[in-house]
């Protein structure tokens, strides 16, 4: 068994071993290489802090780490861990951040984080064990949204142009990995829907069309006018199914309007941390 950094496997290779990984998953996985592709592009992956477990240069264990700044620190972020079936108990997670952690210090990164489904107390223990702590609570939701009966009586603007400066009152808590400012500027392809009243911006989400992903969701918590659901009823007039994920659990605005909209509670996750200072 050897472990190493990524920087030189082979993209097919990283995505097969992440299928055979997540082929028995809490939520089924089957990932193509243009979507994983995109997901490393938006977590900001570093292949040269990335680490995996090779037996007879097959890789059999990963972890893939996002770098970036969160909340002042410069960061490594887990956006992938897997291994496959064939060697699991061997604590290949520990071994994988025994060799990582190094690196990421040497590299001048302050701590760690990463998302981990709350049902999956293999994990969470493997992570416990590192020395990560358990920090919020995320939930993710999806189905579909009706859409307005009629025309609502406020301006709507739809753009491929996101100016982050103007959203940034109206953003409701500090955004997951992916869906910090800095990760949808990387991943590219979301588009921003944004509802003013009398010429005041009150409600606004960003949204992948191909998909129905919405990345962020903001509004005006301070007005009775429920500005969250009365844009997210206005964007379903173009498409109906959609999904949220790692919405902040201390949301209730937020929540309140997501359930409002149709869509439902399917699973929840743990944010995680582990300071190296």
């Amino acid at each position: 068994m050897e472990i190493r950094t990524l920087k030189n496997t082979a993209p097919s290779q990283l995505v097969a071993c992440f299928n055979e990984a997540f082929s028995d998953y809490f939520v089924p996985v089957s990932a193509t290489e243009e979507a994983m592709q995109n997901r490393w592009r938006a977590s900001r992956v570093d292949f040269n802090l990335s680490v995996g477990a090779f037996e007879n240069d097959k890789l059999v264990a990963f972890i893939f780490t996002g770098v970036g700044e969160l909340n002042g620190h410069k960061t490594a972020y887990n956006a992938g861990t897997g291994v496959i079936p064939a060697f699991r108990g061997r604590k290949l997670v520990s071994e994988l951040y025994h060799f990582a952690i190094p690196l990421f210090k040497n590299a001048g990164i302050t701590q760690c984080t990463l998302e981990v489904i709350t049902q999956n107390e293999k994990a969470i223990k493997a992570y416990r064990n590192v020395g990560f702590e358990i920090g919020r609570t995320l939930h993710c939701y999806q189905g579909e949204i009706q859409p307005a009966i009629s025309k609502i009586p406020f301006e709507i603007k739809r753009s491929k142009e996101i100016d982050f400066e103007e959203l940034k009152p109206l953003q409701p808590f500090v955004f997951a990995w992916d869906f910090m400012n800095d990760g949808i500027k990387a991943a590219n392809n979301y588009e921003c829907w944004q509802l003013s009243d009398n010429n005041q911006l009150k409600a606004y989400l960003l949204l992948n069309p191909a998909t129905g992903y919405i990345a962020q969701l903001g509004f005006d918590k301070t007005s009775p006018e429920n500005y969250g659901l009365k844009l997210l009823q206005e964007v379903a007039r173009m498409q109906r199914s959609f999904k949220i994920n790692n919405v902040d659990a201390h949301s209730p605005e937020t929540i309140k309007a997501l359930s409002d909209a149709g869509l439902v509670h399917f699973i929840s996750q743990y944010e995680m941390r582990k300071m190296l200072t």
